[in-house]
């Protein structure tokens, strides 16, 4: 068990994010073998079938049951220079086709909102103990089931929660991201893997329903294009006729431009089949 301690200073700088680039590994591991959950395992059955041979060097990188190697935990997976090249073709095959991010980003929006309406209702010590059944808030003490035993002091650090969809564990990282970060998987039950990635794709196209899916997570177009494996231009192209669709809404924040769900959009997103 990990004990993280946290004092008063720690507690107020807790927050919580979605990163989709987590769900690549984790993703590929679920391939690997059956996780147990069925949601995760009818998608699996669903995804095999159509997996580009290209893509296939990914599954020989990734074990079922051990630790996702750390290239694929990165901001930027197998970006790196000296990146192996059939394994960065396999990365950008895989998140063409597969989309991992994507598909995962309207179950971790809805579990945003989830813990949102919790910290707000009850505070953030109910939402951290109402996160996965391996984490428990115990006074000042977050404690974590299933990883290394030991005490972690944040020491000024801001802690990131993070859910997942392909993660069947939770974990603790800092490689590869800015904070320190709690990887929790989301429960099973709230996934809704089930038909909700075969509809939209027959209705927009595969590529225009993996935008949609991607832009649940509030990214700017360079980011919606890196999470894609498509050119901005492709992403900007896009996210323009959702937004016209009123599916989507950009807003700008001094140099940042963002684009979102519009009601209508999280409507279509969340609609299972």
């Amino acid at each position: 068990m990990l004990d993280i301690q946290l004092s008063s200073a720690d507690y107020a700088r807790v927050s919580f994010a979605a990163v989709p680039h987590l769900e690549i590994g984790a993703s590929v591991q679920a391939l690997r073998a059956p996780t147990g959950h069925g949601p995760i395992d009818r998608w699996r059955r669903r995804v095999l079938p159509r997996l580009p041979p290209d893509s296939r060097p990914l599954l020989d990188l990734v074990a079922a049951g051990a630790p996702i190697p750390p290239i694929l935990t990165g901001a930027h997976p197998l970006r790196e220079p000296d990146a192996p090249a059939d394994l960065v073709r396999a990365c950008g095959s895989y998140r063409r086709v597969c989309a991992p991010g994507a598909i995962a980003a309207p179950v971790v929006w809805r579990e945003l909102a989830r813990v949102g309406r919790l910290v707000m209702s009850q505070g953030l010590g109910a939402a951290l103990s109402d996160l996965s059944p391996d984490i428990r808030l115990d006074g000042d003490v977050l404690r974590v089931t299933g990883l290394c035993s030991g005490s972690l002091r944040l020491d000024g650090a801001s802690l990131l929660v993070i859910p997942t969809v392909f993660w069947t564990r939770a974990g603790f990282r800092r490689a590869g991201l800015a904070r320190p970060a709690l990887v929790y998987p989301v429960d099973p039950a709230r996934l809704g893997l089930d038909t909700a990635a075969d509809s939209l794709p027959r209705l927009l196209g595969r590529t225009r329903a993996q935008v949609l899916r991607a832009v649940a997570t509030g990214p700017t177009t360079s980011a919606l294009a890196s999470m894609l494996d498509i050119s901005p231009a492709s992403a900007s192209e896009h996210v323009g006729v959702l937004r016209e669709a009123g599916l989507v809404a950009t807003n700008r924040t001094g140099r940042s431009v963002r684009h979102g769900l519009t009601p209508l959009g999280e409507s279509l997103v969340a609609r299972p089949g």
